[in-house]
């Protein structure tokens, strides 16, 4: 975002600050994270009537060849001021402006909050920053408050938050899974890449399978530890709705597994010593929220089917060099999802 653009953006604060004088903003700084979306930060001075100073973050909707076929920043800001009251701490939404007319693009700007930010840039949290530099015993503490804040993320009745329109909301397991799966196969088929066939499997196991529990959360959707601001080793808040559903909280869980999996792999980084690994995860999940995990298989099912569907978002929209066509037909999560679908086949014809 070229700082020409400031004139109409501090015009724009001063109509939401009607009596501040002497408004100024500094050059917009980029944020660490965020593939889907433009980030920066920067810091706003104004008298009313003693002088104050705020840093503040700006995100904009991007603009050109992004990696769904639409960004919904209404439904993210919703979700943020729905979650406002809540347990789970969120950037505080200052303003909101759905129109284009100030900054070429919808933008949300939002509280600044002090900590640090495990980095999406490579070689990934896995190869530097807060996650590689911690000792071993930090590191399995903030994956675990990455953990809390899930927990506590699933507990809410989502029903009385007064959340936007979401994926997966339905009044049933049925009805959230139908449209969670009719979103898959219209981001696939708006990608057009071809034949997908291991994806194609997963989309038909899961309609040919409903999963074997009724309990449906408010899902993070993208969770993991790019996504949290960390002081020391408390995660302060939790970043980045836009992928908000309603459905399984074991779906974020996996979710959260393999996404640290995909990074490393993607990177070219081994999996750094102490982070907890799948069956310490789904254990230390299970004893913060309190009860047992049910249908282990589905839930696995549907997270890599989902996390598939996204990279090929991913290779169509060619974020990065290394997510091209033979990247999308060989990685951890296609590998995964080939096995699991042969063990589900095995425990098939066994019963």
């Amino acid at each position: 975002m070229p700082n020409s653009t400031q004139d109409p953006f501090v015009a724009w604060i001063q109509q939401r600050l009607p009596d501040a004088h002497d408004i100024q903003v500094t050059p917009f700084r980029a944020a660490s994270s965020g593939q889907s979306n433009e980030t920066k930060l920067f810091d706003l001075t104004y008298r009313m009537p003693e002088l104050k100073t705020e840093g503040l973050v700006l995100r904009r909707a991007p603009g050109g060849r992004g990696l769904f076929p639409e960004y919904d920043l209404d439904m993210q800001v919703g979700v943020m001021r729905a979650l406002a009251a809540t347990r789970v701490p969120v950037p505080v939404v200052r303003w909101y402006e759905p129109d284009n007319a100030v900054l070429g693009a919808p933008f949300v700007v939002m509280e600044f909050i002090d900590g640090a930010i495990p980095s999406d840039l490579p070689p990934g949290f896995h190869g530097h920053g807060l996650f590689f530099d911690a000792p071993i015993e930090r590191r399995q503490t903030m994956w675990y408050a990455v953990m809390q804040r899930m927990v506590e993320l699933h507990a809410l009745n989502w029903r009385v938050l007064g959340l936007p329109q979401l994926p997966g909301i339905g009044d049933t397991m049925q009805e959230s899974m139908a449209s969670h799966l009719a979103l898959f196969e219209r981001w696939l088929k708006w990608a057009d890449l071809g034949a997908l066939p291991l994806i194609e499997q997963g989309l038909q196991w899961l309609r040919d399978t409903p999963p074997q529990a009724s309990r449906l959360s408010l899902l993070w959707g993208d969770a993991r530890p790019g996504n949290v601001i960390f002081r020391e080793h408390r995660a302060v808040a939790v970043l980045d709705w836009e992928l908000a559903t309603i459905g399984r909280p074991e779906f974020d869980l996996f979710y959260l597994i393999y996404q640290a999996e995909v990074t490393a792999e993607r990177d070219g980084q081994p999996r750094r010593a102490g982070m907890p690994d799948r069956n310490d995860t789904l254990k230390k999940y299970s004893q913060l929220a309190g009860r047992k995990l049910e249908d282990l298989v589905h839930a696995e099912m549907f997270a890599l089917v989902r996390l598939a569907v996204m990279i090929a978002l991913g290779v169509r929209a060619a974020i990065n060099d290394r997510q091209s066509r033979a990247y999308l037909e060989d990685n951890v999560v296609m590998r995964s999802l080939r096995s699991l679908l042969a063990m589900a086949a095995t425990q098939r014809r066994s019963t």
